[in-house]
């Protein structure tokens, strides 16, 4: 397995390369404050059958923000096509996790001839209930124990998750308090690029477009992007009649499904990629 740190003029990605024949790319776009390698326990999973792209948006921690204003959503999708497009693929299959999944939505309506599929995991979506938005405020907590809050939001049960290993889960919370304080001022400017009108209008816009063969996975404990905003945002009757959306709910996991039940979302990610490479 060959693995590529990438940089140029337009960006910074990483590159896992299939160990056998692949069948096709995923390009992986990351959530709000978390980085491409947030998503790495999938990788071992894939890659005896696709190669792997994960890019980093600017700002989150490896990459810096350099642009002279705030950090908007807008500027991470631009980034991300300006970075697509030089990788010269003829199609691939996009992957986005949170206000990454709503940053690959669109992306798959921007490469609709090119995106074979669409993975929305746990995707920021213009039905999330403003009251629910508050959870988002307690990212960039300012001690461990809000931090430990945090954890608790993000997991449904990270006690199970690490075998109830205390030292583990102390390691686990003080990694993230150390990465929301290093990077708490371009995440608090994000985060209200993130819940303005303009951006749920976006994203209300690009849920409506979608023709793109579609898969919505979250986690049913949630609290960040809660379950019923993806049934309303994906699940309406046009949507449904169209017939190409599915959305599956995890049910032993909240707002990181990839970590807390990783062999059932792998398979169901490449149970649905490899239903529409068949179509082919």
């Amino acid at each position: 397995m060959k693995y590529e740190n990438i940089k140029n003029e337009l960006g910074n990605y990483y590159h896992y390369k299939c160990a056998n024949k692949k069948k096709a790319t995923i390009i992986f776009i990351h959530g709000f404050a978390t980085t491409s390698e947030y998503h790495d326990v999938f990788i071992k999973h894939i890659i005896d059958q696709f190669d792997y792209i994960a890019l980093q948006l600017p700002g989150a921690g490896i990459q810096e923000w350099k642009q002279n204003k705030k950090p908007k959503v807008e500027d991470m999708v631009d980034y991300c096509i300006n970075l697509i497009k030089s990788l010269n693929l003829k199609e691939f299959v996009i992957l986005g996790h949170s206000m990454g999944g709503g940053i690959a939505l669109r992306l798959a309506n921007y490469f609709q001839k090119e995106t074979i599929c669409l993975i929305l995991s746990t995707p920021m979506n213009s039905k999330i209930p403003f009251w629910k938005g508050i959870n988002y405020f307690k990212f960039n907590p300012k001690n461990f124990k809000k931090a430990h809050h945090l954890i608790n939001i993000l997991y449904h049960d990270i006690n199970k998750l690490h075998n109830n290993d205390q030292e583990k889960i102390h390691s686990v919370i003080s990694e993230e308090f150390q990465y929301q304080t290093d990077n708490r001022p371009f995440m608090v400017q994000l985060k209200q690029s993130m819940f303005s009108v303009k951006n749920m209008l976006l994203c209300h816009q690009n849920e409506k477009a979608l023709a793109t063969p579609t898969l919505v996975i979250a986690g049913k404990y949630d609290k960040l992007i809660p379950p019923v905003s993806l049934f309303r945002a994906f699940g309406n009757r046009k949507q449904q009649e169209k017939g190409f959306i599915r959305i599956e709910l995890m049910n032993d996991s909240a707002h990181i499904p990839f970590q807390e039940q990783e062999i059932e979302y792998a398979k169901e990610i490449k149970d649905f990629i490899n239903y529409y490479l068949d179509k082919k």
